[in-house]
């Protein structure tokens, strides 16, 4: 292992079995040597495809990432897999022959600027022989399994303490109980090591006991490198006073290090809560490095209210996000018990009037009333540092037009976005009357009956303001699905549509079959989605056809998800897609469910169509913005020069408008060559 030497990328000690070997030279036929240079770029570009297949049952994918220069690539995880399944296909034949190809991209390609790894890929010897070699990342994640295995922890450190890493060391653990011998484990040694420079740490998915969560946290007090941290209530409150205590004390030893904080309560029950959360935000608003702080709660409007006091107390704050758990989870319409003493919308007044240092915030509204809206949206007018606010949600009590009216009046429509609206039944009359609600939500929940949602569906004819739309059917009913299959048919101003479809599985009527295959057909047959969502459990044949139709079909369909589909309607679907997917260069994201072996080479296939158009799409937004400009560029540009995420791309790259993105895009197509005029004109010609 230590024998690695640069100028060999397979080092003499180093023991590899016969199939291992083996394995090395078939490897060899994908992973070309490395000819980046400061003039050119690496051919592997042109075997991508071959190397993917080959590290797909690993879970890992040659990508390209947009932050990165023109011909750099980044090895990355694209789907989650267990430490014990893991193991075992590293010494199957696929695994061994994964491993082989990250030997020499590691060892030979200096175009590999970044690695997102799992942690029991990165132990692997020969692995780790060839991480060894790369002398500096931009970026590097390990993923790790919390129920992780002691071999070949050490190695990894030693590797983590001899790589430079521009971006800082991250390290992310799968959700799950935390059960190794924490003495042996990853995380205990690369919090304790002086030398191995861990810069962000996510432990939101950890189940651990309070004695484990106080050792966690005094491990956290002792490190000097993570600067930005995510953790779950498990660690910072877990049913226990004492550790929420802990988790305070290590706040207060931090508040001149941590630059970003993300505290994950969303499946905490909130009663008893609130002095310790007073303490806690309390701490928080005392540090002095803090930028960004996010909070994902499942609160009342008080609890909301107490994270207005941030605003007011933190001098260092620059993004601030609090989040409501999602209301289609818990009614976020329910009305509250408030104390009668207690303002839940004067912390964030006082606080928006004196805070200069805020620029972004992202808030759930959806639990105030109409004139605490207003005051609040007021406030916002009135502060002069705020570039953007995110609100996420707000409530049905005419709350509609009392955030839309002020911000109309107080002309901050380019300040103010109304992230998603839910609608209930006293907005159904109004929101035609404000164009600004452009993201809506229809659910079963906030509506007593079919027939009024039915009522609600029909009205949107008339929102042709609206471009996001999310519909949410809790029980199947005929006539409102005939009543959604008639809107989305003919909703030509809505770009993006999410349907979920929940109490289907169990019936089989033909009468309800019927109505779902009429459902996806009316959603198939509008050309002007870009983005399409399908929660559901079931599809037939007819409804598969209807989906890959339409994506073959439509050039401005950029993402798809039907990630709750089973396994043979899956099957049936990739089945009817796949021989025509190749010639698509419009969809960039497909998430479907994962089946393990199953579907792997179907699957692999889809991945790598949407990588390739996912590149396409980049370097043509290199060549209109002229941050690189070549032949694979120019290329590029031209066969995906209508797409809506190039547009969406540029428009953000140089701060302008969609329409001037538009104009700047129709200025870079390059002229027809003159061999193709001659070929235009001799078979128009006579």
């Amino acid at each position: 292992m230590d024998g690695c030497h640069p100028s060999s990328f397979l080092p003499q000690d180093l023991e590899l079995s016969e199939s291992k070997r083996k394995c090395l030279d078939d490897a060899r036929n994908s992973v070309p040597s490395c000819k980046r240079s400061a003039t050119g770029i690496c051919d592997l570009i042109d075997h991508v495809t071959a190397c993917n297949k080959a590290l797909w049952c690993l879970g890992l994918q040659i990508r390209n990432d947009p932050r990165d220069e023109h011909g750099q690539f980044s090895v990355v995880v694209i789907r989650r897999l267990r430490s014990v399944f893991l193991g075992s296909i590293l010494d199957s034949d696929p695994g061994m022959m994964a491993v082989a190809v990250l030997l020499l991209l590691f060892a030979q390609h200096r175009c590999i600027v970044a690695v997102h790894m799992f942690d029991v890929v990165a132990r692997n010897q020969t692995v780790l022989c060839g991480l060894r070699q790369i002398g500096t990342l931009k970026r590097l994640t390990i993923l790790v399994d919390p129920d992780e295995q002691p071999d070949g922890v050490d190695g990894l450190i030693r590797f983590l303490r001899s790589v430079v890493v521009t971006g800082g060391l991250h390290a992310h653990f799968i959700s799950g109980d935390y059960s190794p011998n924490y003495r042996t484990s990853l995380l205990h040694k690369l919090l304790r090591r002086r030398d191995c420079i861990l810069t962000v740490l996510d432990l939101t998915g950890l189940v651990v006991k309070s004695n484990r969560a106080n050792t966690l946290v005094t491990a956290l007090g002792r490190n000097n490198s993570v600067t930005e941290l995510a953790v779950g209530s498990h660690i910072f409150a877990p049913n226990c006073r004492e550790t929420t205590k802990h988790f305070v004390w290590y706040l207060t030893e931090k508040k001149a290090t941590l630059r970003k904080l993300l505290l994950d309560a969303s499946q905490m029950n909130p009663d008893n809560t609130r002095e310790w959360l007073r303490t806690l935000i309390g701490a928080v608003s005392e540090m002095t490095s803090l930028v960004e702080l996010t909070a994902r709660w499942l609160c009342e409007a008080v609890d909301i209210g107490l994270f207005g006091s941030v605003v007011a107390l933190s001098k260092s704050l620059r993004s601030l996000d609090v989040r409501y758990r999602q209301c289609c989870d818990r009614s976020a319409h329910q009305s509250h018990n408030r104390p009668l003493d207690v303002s839940v919308i004067e912390p964030w007044l006082s606080g928006l009037k004196t805070n200069r240092t805020l620029e972004r915030l992202t808030v759930d509204l959806s639990l105030y009333t109409p004139d605490e809206c207003s005051l609040f949206i007021d406030a916002i007018a009135v502060n002069g540092s705020i570039v953007t606010v995110t609100v996420r949600n707000i409530a049905d009590n005419s709350c509609l037009q009392a955030v839309y009216a002020t911000v109309r009046d107080r002309k901050i429509q380019r300040r103010v976005l109304v992230e998603d609206h839910h609608v209930g039944l006293k907005d159904v009359q109004e929101l035609s009357l404000y164009p600004e609600a452009r993201a809506v939500t229809l659910s079963s929940l906030h509506f007593p009956e079919p027939s009024v949602l039915c009522t609600a569906i029909r009205a949107l004819a008339a929102c042709r303001h609206v471009t996001s739309l999310r519909l949410r059917f809790s029980t199947y009913d005929d006539a409102l699905y005939r009543a959604a299959a008639d809107y989305v048919a003919t909703a030509s101003t809505v770009k993006d549509i999410e349907l979920y479809l929940n109490g289907l599985r169990e019936e089989t009527g033909q009468n309800r079959i019927a109505r779902v295959d009429q459902l996806i057909g009316a959603l198939a047959s509008n050309r002007n989605l870009h983005k399409l969502k399908v929660h559901v459990e079931r599809l037939t044949t007819t409804c598969c056809k209807y989906i890959a139709d339409l994506i073959l079909g439509n050039r401005m369909l950029y993402e798809l998800s039907l990630e709750a589909l089973d396994e043979q309607s899956c099957a049936m679907f990739l089945r009817l897609l796949l021989p025509g997917l190749p010639h698509n260069y419009s969809l960039l994201v497909a998430t479907l469910p994962a089946f393990r072996l199953s579907l792997d080479a179907q699957m692999a296939t889809l991945h790598d169509v949407t990588r390739r158009n996912r590149r396409l799409v980049d370097l043509a937004s290199r060549f209109v913005t002229r941050d690189h400009r070549d032949a694979s560029t120019k290329s590029a540009l031209s066969l995906v020069s209508e797409h809506p995420k190039l547009l969406e791309t540029v428009a953000q790259k140089k701060g302008i408008t969609e329409s001037e993105a538009k104009s700047m895009i129709k200025h870079s197509m390059p002229l027809p060559s003159f061999s193709d005029i001659e070929k235009w004109m001799s078979a128009v010609l006579p």
